[in-house]
């Protein structure tokens, strides 16, 4: 291989900003990541919406302001709160305690308990 035609340059540069490409793709984001927090507070979410008497108007905070404690089990308890329409179209605020464990393969088991504030 000759490493000073500009080819092999090219090829190179190439081959690097594929690789650059595949990581930047491969990183967690704002995505939940099964097996997380992120992911947790995300399937914890699914079942509060299940109990909400309007789930398209639901407003949850960041992952970051929930009170998240795990184990090594890969259990988690989340501990937030939800902006919804009740049943009169006004916005309530409702307080909400997720127990979930990740099973693998991208599934979850758990409960959510809603409280009002």
């Amino acid at each position: 291989m000759d490493w000073k035609s500009p080819r092999t340059w090219v090829f190179w540069a190439g081959v690097g900003l594929v690789g650059m490409f595949v990581v930047a793709s491969n990183a967690e984001g704002d995505r939940p990541v099964p097996g997380t927090d992120s992911g947790a507070f995300a399937a914890c979410t699914g079942y509060v919406e299940e109990q909400l008497r309007s789930p398209s108007t639901a407003q949850f905070p960041k992952v970051s302001d929930a009170t998240t404690t795990s184990t090594e089990q890969q259990d988690w308890t989340i501990r937030s709160h939800v902006d919804a329409q009740n049943a009169f179209g006004a916005e309530v605020r409702t307080n909400w305690r997720c127990d979930v464990r990740y099973l693998g393969r991208q599934r979850w088991r758990g409960t959510a308990t809603l409280s009002s504030s």
